[in-house]
């Protein structure tokens, strides 16, 4: 039985045998351009000692036995253009929750630890499944290519489909990490609007004064998308959204929280000093304001 519990390692040689199993395995590689069934153990080799550098990377996906179940890799890495291509490849027998968990934390990787942009991937345009789930990924498609390629013996069109880091999870309240820079001058904190922060700025207000007894927000919003950042002093923000809650602390002025709609916040523990900013994504429109508990919990479940 394959636990869920996986992580992301470099390959090692004991995985040759276990990639040689997904490369003679028909019902995977047919959805490759690369004929992997002529590979063999010492090709596998070859390819484990070459699999880790600045322009290509490739991972095992192991679990908690640190047995392989397949490979993720980031190709043709560009720091210029701060994208890479990212493919994968499992045994066939691994299911769809080891799947996902190890393509989000290859995309987690790849934005946040090399700092990249953008993942973008190659797709058969007649391999429904795939395509679906990364739309379901939250992939976007940019295009086919007209070319067609013979791929042993058939022709087939390839489709791409890319992720922005500025996309990621943008149905998700998450905290953000912003720029930081400084020296013995002082600091300086850059937001960029669709690169730091998932949209456009339409609209901004700070709010400071509040006692720490008090709570402000105390609504959800149908269409208007925000992030606070705070820029002196504390503050702690509670997020509900239909199913689960949190609290963020926000203490640091290069953090932030991002709350996408239809979420119900409440700001509050404000210290004396607090000034808190709050970026969003529309004018303000008293309309879309859902202020009753008992409204946004009805509106909520029919999401």
């Amino acid at each position: 039985m394959i636990k869920e519990e996986i992580k992301l390692r470099k390959l090692q040689m004991k995985d040759a045998e276990w990639m040689l199993e997904w490369m003679h395995d028909e019902s995977v590689t047919a959805k490759y351009k690369t004929d992997f069934g002529k590979f063999t153990l010492q090709d596998a080799a070859y390819f484990i000692c070459h699999s880790f550098s600045e322009d290509n990377q490739h991972f095992a996906v192991v679990d908690e036995r640190d047995q392989y179940l397949g490979t993720v890799s980031l190709k043709n890495i560009s720091k210029y253009n701060k994208n890479a291509e990212m493919t994968s490849a499992f045994l066939g027998h691994v299911g769809d929750a080891v799947y996902s968990k190890a393509i989000a934390l290859t995309i987690a990787y790849a934005f946040d630890e090399l700092g990249l942009e953008e993942i973008y991937i190659h797709v058969f345009e007649d391999n429904v499944k795939m395509i679906d789930y990364y739309l379901r990924m939250g992939f976007q498609k940019g295009g086919t290519y007209v070319s067609q390629l013979n791929v042993r013996g058939e022709s087939k069109k390839l489709c791409w489909y890319y992720k922005r880091k500025c996309e990621q999870d943008r149905d998700k309240h998450q905290l953000l990490h912003f720029q930081e820079q400084g020296d013995t001058r002082g600091h300086m904190v850059i937001i960029e609007e669709l690169k730091d922060i998932p949209f456009q700025i339409k609209r901004l207000f700070y709010i400071y004064g509040s006692q720490r007894e008090i709570k402000r927000g105390l609504h959800a919003n149908r269409k208007s998308e925000f992030v606070l950042v705070n820029l002196v002093g504390t503050s702690k923000v509670k997020v509900f959204d239909g199913k689960t809650e949190q609290i963020y602390e926000l203490s640091k002025p290069h953090t932030g929280v991002y709350l996408p709609k239809m979420v119900w916040k409440e700001m509050y523990d404000f210290s004396d000093d607090a000034v808190l900013l709050v970026l969003s994504n529309e004018i303000y429109d008293p309309h879309e304001y859902i202020r009753e508990w008992d409204d946004y919990l009805r509106e909520v479940t029919q999401k």
